[in-house]
C-alpha cells in the first residue's frame, strides 16, 4: 500500500511537472532500508499505480484435464453414505490448509478445500468459520476445490500431493475396510475439538496410517501453519532435532481397541474451553488429565508385554522401507520453523518418537484447533499443551534406550527445568520397562540413531543429496567463536560458471544451544553460544531468510576458510564485505531475483516467494 501511495503521488507529480516520476521517487525507497529499484522498476510500479493499482488478472479457465480431475475428487469428497461423509469431514480437516496440485501438473494450478452452499458445478459460495470443526449451518453444503490466485508465499505454500494412486489408497484406508458408523457426529465443539470423539468411528489404524503416509506434510503444517508466529510460538521445541513414529503394530492405541474410547475424554484439547478458562486453571487441569492418561498407558503396555521387556528396533516405523516420511529432521530459530526429509546434519542432542494419539493431538492442538482470531488465553492454552506432547514425544523415544540411562539423559535436556510440574507429570512411570535393544557403545541417544538409519539407509537420507562441496562438510556440526556471529539462517548462493546453468544453493542454519526450552518467556538466558553447531543443507529452507552469501565455484574454499577465521566484529565485517549480500548493497535486488529464479528452476512445486522483512545488515 505504502509503495501504491508513494508511486501514485510521484505520478501526479509528474503530470503537474513534467518530470520523470522514477527521478523523483527512487529516494523514497531507501526509507524502507534497501537498496534503492531502479528508474525502470520505479516506472512500472508509477504506471501501475497511476492505472489505479489494477489486480493482476484472475486465472484463466483449468485445463480439461485438470477440471476432469478436480471434478472426481469433488465426487469422491461429496459422497452420500454415512461412511464417505465422515470419511470427508475426517479429510477436510486435515487438508484445510493444504494448497492441493495433481501429480502431472508439478507447477499448479493448485486448489484449496473447503465448504460450499453451492454443488459442483456451480461458482463456489464458501461457508467461512474460523476453524475447520466449526458448524457450517443448517444447510446441505458440498466440499469443493477452489484455484489458488496469486503469488505463491513459501511459509503458506504448504503442498499435499493428489493422483489416482493416493484415492485408491484412501478408499482402501476408510472406504473399504471394516467399520460403518452408527451415526454422525455433530458439531458441538466439546466434541468436534477432539478428534478421538469426533472421529471414533474410524479405525484408529485407517487414520494412524493416514498421518504416516505424509508426516512431513503434516509437521509442516505444525511449524509453517499460522500458529507458528514468532519466537515465544517456536521457543516450544529445540533448535534441531530428529523426528521418527512408532509403528502402528507397536501402538497400544491401534493393537488394543478398547483404549482410546477409554481415555478419549482425558485427552481433550485447550481448543474446546474456547479461550474462556484461565490458562493456570487450564493447565492444573490438563496436567491432572496427562497424568491419569499416562498411567492409564502404561497399564495398557502391561497387559500387552507382562513381563516389560520393551520395545525393540522394529517398534519404529520404517516407511514400509521406501517412504522417506518415516524419518525426519526438523530446525527452528527465532524466525523459522522448518522440516527435512531423512536425517539431515551431525546428530542432535533430542529426538522424538510420535505415536498415533501424540500425533493426533498436536494436528488439533497447533492447526485444526488453533484460532488466529482467539484470545490470549487460547493461545497461551495452545502453547502450553505442547509442552507435554513434546515431552511425551520426547519420552517414547527415551522409552528404546536402556532404562537406567534415560532419566540422567532427560534431565541433561531440561537443566533447570526438572523441579517443573510438567516435567514431573510426564516423567510418569518411565523406567519400568526394559528395552530388547542391545547396546555396544557408551553414547546410546548416537548408537539408537545410527541403528535407525542404518536399518533403512534411503530414508534416512531422505532422497536429498549430502552437500557437494567438501569444504562445506568442515562447517557441519562444527563449534567455534565464528558460529555465533552467523545470523540463524543464512543462504549461499554458489553461482555457476559462466554459461554453466544456475548454480548451487545451499543453507547455513545456526543452531543456539539451550538448557532447556520448557519456558514461554526469557529464552535470551537459556542460551549456550559456546555450544552452537551450523548444519550446512543443501536447497533453500526456511521462510524468512536472515542474509545472502554469493561465491563463485571455485571460491567455495576461500569462503569456508575465511568464515572459520572470523573472531570479533571486525573480522565478520571483512567476511561480509567479500562475500555478503547486505539489504544496501546495489546486488541485493538482483541477488534475490537469481535466488528466486533458482528455486523456481529446482523447486517448482514447493518453491515461493521469500519474506525478507527478518533480513539483516551485517
Amino acid at each position: 500500500a505504502t509503495w501504491a501511495a508513494t508511486a501514485g503521488a510521484a505520478g501526479a507529480r509528474e503530470a503537474a511537472s513534467g518530470a520523470p516520476a522514477a527521478a523523483q521517487t527512487s529516494r523514497v525507497f531507501h526509507s524502507y532500508g534497501t537498496a534503492p529499484l531502479s528508474p525502470e522498476e520505479w516506472k512500472t510500479l508509477d504506471v501501475w499505480a497511476a492505472a489505479g493499482a489494477p489486480e493482476a488478472a484472475s486465472r484463466a479457465p483449468a485445463a480439461p484435464a485438470v477440471a476432469a480431475q478436480v471434478a472426481d475428487w469433488e465426487r469422491f469428497l461429496n459422497g452420500t453414505s454415512p461412511k464417505e461423509r465422515l470419511t470427508a469431514r475426517y479429510l477436510y480437516e486435515h487438508w484445510f490448509l493444504a494448497h492441493l496440485y495433481f501429480a502431472d501438473h508439478p507447477r499448479g494450478p493448485f486448489f484449496r478445500v473447503l465448504r460450499s452452499r453451492s454443488a459442483p458445478g456451480m461458482p463456489i459460495d464458501e461457508i467461512a468459520t474460523r476453524r475447520p470443526y466449526d458448524s457450517p449451518g443448517g444447510a446441505r453444503f458440498w466440499y469443493r476445490l477452489e484455484p489458488i490466485e496469486g503469488l505463491r508465499v513459501h511459509k503458506t505454500h504448504i503442498v499435499y500431493r493428489l493422483d489416482p494412486g493416493r484415492m485408491t489408497r484412501l478408499r482402501a484406508l476408510f472406504l473399504e475396510s471394516d467399520w460403518s458408523p452408527d451415526a454422525l457426529p455433530d458439531y458441538d465443539v466439546e466434541g468436534s475439538a477432539n478428534p478421538f470423539v469426533a472421529f471414533a468411528e474410524i479405525p484408529a489404524r485407517s487414520r494412524y496410517q493416514f498421518l504416516l503416509d505424509d508426516a512431513r506434510y503434516f509437521v509442516m503444517t505444525f511449524i509453517r501453519g499460522p500458529v507458528c508466529r514468532g519466537q515465544t510460538a517456536v521457543d516450544v521445541i529445540e533448535d534441531h532435532f530428529y523426528v521418527m513414529f512408532l509403528d502402528p503394530d507397536a501402538d497400544i492405541a491401534i493393537r488394543d481397541p478398547d483404549f482410546l474410547p477409554a481415555t478419549r475424554d482425558l485427552l481433550t484439547l485447550p481448543a474446546a474451553q474456547e479461550g474462556k478458562v484461565v490458562p493456570s486453571g487450564l493447565w492444573l487441569a490438563f496436567n491432572h488429565r496427562q497424568r491419569r492418561y499416562l498411567e492409564q498407558r502404561v497399564e495398557a503396555y502391561e497387559r500387552l508385554d507382562p513381563a516389560r521387556r520393551g520395545l525393540s528396533l522394529d517398534a519404529i516405523w520404517d516407511g514400509d522401507g521406501d517412504n522417506p516420511n518415516a524419518l525426519l529432521t526438523v530446525f527452528r530459530n527465532f524466525d523459522n520453523a522448518m522440516v527435512r526429509f531423512g536425517f539431515v546434519g551431525e546428530r542432535p542432542e533430542t529426538a522424538w518418537v510420535i505415536d498415533y494419539p501424540i500425533f493426533e493431538r498436536i494436528y488439533y492442538d497447533l492447526v485444526a484447533g488453533f484460532d488466529v482470531f482467539g484470545n490470549v488465553r487460547h493461545q497461551l492454552s495452545t502453547r502450553l499443551y505442547m509442552d507435554h506432547l513434546r515431552m511425551q514425544s520426547e519420552t517414547l523415544f527415551l522409552a528404546f534406550l536402556p532404562p537406567e540411562r534415560r532419566e540422567p539423559i532427560r534431565a541433561s535436556w531440561y537443566r533447570g527445568a526438572t523441579d517443573e510440574r510438567s516435567y514431573k507429570v510426564d516423567r510418569i512411570r518411565s523406567g519400568e520397562f526394559d528395552t530388547q535393544i542391545v547396546y555396544q557403545r557408551d553414547d546410546v541417544v548416537a548408537e539408537l540413531l545410527d541403528k535407525v538409519a542404518e536399518r533403512t539407509p534411503v530414508v534416512a537420507a531422505g532422497g536429498v543429496p549430502a552437500t557437494s562441496h567438501a569444504a562445506l562438510r568442515r562447517l557441519d556440526g562444527v563449534r567455534g567463536p565464528w558460529v555465533a556471529r552467523l545470523p540463524e539462517l543464512s543462504l549461499l548462493h554458489v553461482r555457476p560458471r559462466a554459461g554453466a546453468g544456475i548454480g548451487v544453493l545451499y543453507t547455513l542454519v545456526h543452531h543456539r544451544a539451550h538448557t532447556n526450552v520448557a519456558s514461554l518467556f526469557d529464552e535470551a538466558s537459556r542460551l549456550e553460544p559456546e555450544k552452537d553447531t551450523v548444519t550446512v543443507a543443501p536447497g533453500a529452507i526456511g521462510s524468512y531468510p536472515n542474509f545472502l552469501f554469493e561465491v563463485d565455484a571455485d571460491g567455495v574454499e576461500a569462503f569456508v576458510e575465511t568464515l572459520l577465521a572470523v573472531r570479533d566484529p571486525e573480522s565478520l565485517r571483512v567476511f561480509v564485505d567479500r562475500f555478503g549480500v547486505r539489504r544496501t548493497s546495489p546486488r541485493f535486488w538482483p541477488a534475490f531475483d537469481a535466488l528466486h529464479d533458482h528455486i523456481e528452476a529446482t523447486r517448482p512445486t514447493t518453491g515461493g516467494i521469500l519474506d525478507l522483512n527478518r533480513y539483516e545488515n551485517l
